[in-house]
């Protein structure tokens, strides 16, 4: 599992595939993660541009109660993390077909391995996976509304398991017997 940085280098993993993958259609500069500030200012887009914007870190209840990490007192933290990725152009067919490419880049990449993941927080054996999510139309509008930023088509992705190593070790011995009462 990984250290604090995780979280922004799934970010850079996520923005290698999304490069990759529009390569020739978009600039690599114009494809980058972005706040809510950072998505107001690309109203207007340098055109064209894509946006792979984290809206909602959460904890994969599957693993909640996982046993702990070999040196660790606890099992890794693991989360999943929300993205919307969406293209800026002011041509709905642009905008289209950035779309096409992103899907298919981020589908041919649904099982990012060890030697893809960006950044040195990682440890080898880790893995993401990254899954197209179906949100209701409401739901879209209840991540651009907020932010007072007009509707945009966007792709919602999933990305687990990000595991965040615990940050205190293990300590002691292992109990081998215990006494209750006063006797052994």
């Amino acid at each position: 599992m990984a250290g604090t940085l995780v979280i922004s280098e799934v970010g850079d993993t996520l923005l290698s595939i999304v490069r990759t993958s529009v390569q020739g259609l978009v600039p690599d500069a114009n494809v980058r993660l972005a706040s809510v500030d950072e998505v107001r200012t690309l109203v207007p887009a340098p055109d064209p541009a894509i946006s792979v914007f984290l809206y909602n870190v959460g904890i994969q209840a599957e693993t909640r109660n996982a046993p702990p990490k070999q040196g660790f007192d606890r099992p890794p933290l693991t989360l999943e993390l929300r993205y919307l990725v969406t293209p800026w152009s002011d041509d709905a067919r642009s905008a289209h077909e950035m779309c096409g490419h992103i899907l298919r880049g981020l589908y041919d990449n649904a099982h990012v391995a060890y030697p893809d993941l960006q950044g040195t927080s990682w440890s080898e054996g880790d893995t993401l996976q990254v899954l197209l999510e179906s949100l209701p139309v409401s739901e879209h509008y209840n991540i651009w509304e907020p932010a007072d930023i007009p509707y945009k088509l966007s792709l919602s992705y999933l990305v687990r398991v990000v595991g965040l190593d615990p940050g205190t070790v293990a300590g002691g011995q292992p109990i081998t017997q215990a006494t209750f009462g006063g006797t052994p």
